[in-house]
């Protein structure tokens, strides 16, 4: 196995940057998390030539229409379409306070309804963290704030309780 380089990944995050979660046929888009694979099985040539094949399948970033306010933040969990919204809100957390401390506190709040859209959220916040623990630059912590925008548009927990 290659050792992991991550050279082409902010790059790759960039050219995604303009898209959203889901894909034409309604499915999740994969791309940010395939990116940060290849790189971290250190094909970071193998990034962009499958971006390009890939990308007729992704939709566009849609603009934001409301704003989630800190203090109502939970009226908002599994709205799909405030994915852009949750977006914002998480660029501007991770403004403010560093990264790991932002993910603590929401993957403790998040962590009930990480099976929702088939794991994705989390799975796409994990793919972010690790490219993170490699190098903090500016598109792979905008990437964690659109992973966590993922699982708080998503969330949805498992029915608890009686029968």
């Amino acid at each position: 196995m290659r050792a992991p380089s991550y050279v082409s990944l902010d790059d790759a995050l960039d050219a995604l940057a303009p898209y959203g979660i889901e894909l034409r046929n309604g499915n999740s888009n994969h791309a940010p998390m395939v990116a940060e694979a290849l790189c971290a099985m250190g094909r970071p040539e193998a990034v962009m030539p499958w971006i390009d094949r890939y990308r007729e399948r992704m939709l566009p970033r849609s603009s934001a229409v409301d704003r989630i306010r800190r203090e109502d933040w939970r009226s908002a969990l599994g709205q799909r379409d405030r994915f852009v919204e949750w977006s914002v809100f998480f660029r501007e957390e991770l403004q403010e306070v560093p990264w790991r401390q932002v993910l603590d506190r929401w993957m403790a709040r998040l962590s009930p309804g990480f099976c929702a859209a088939a794991t994705h959220g989390v799975i796409r916040v994990g793919h972010a963290v690790r490219s993170l623990a490699a190098s903090e630059t500016p598109p792979r912590l905008r990437e964690l704030a659109d992973a966590l925008a993922s699982w708080a548009a998503t969330y949805q927990e498992l029915p608890t309780g009686g029968r």
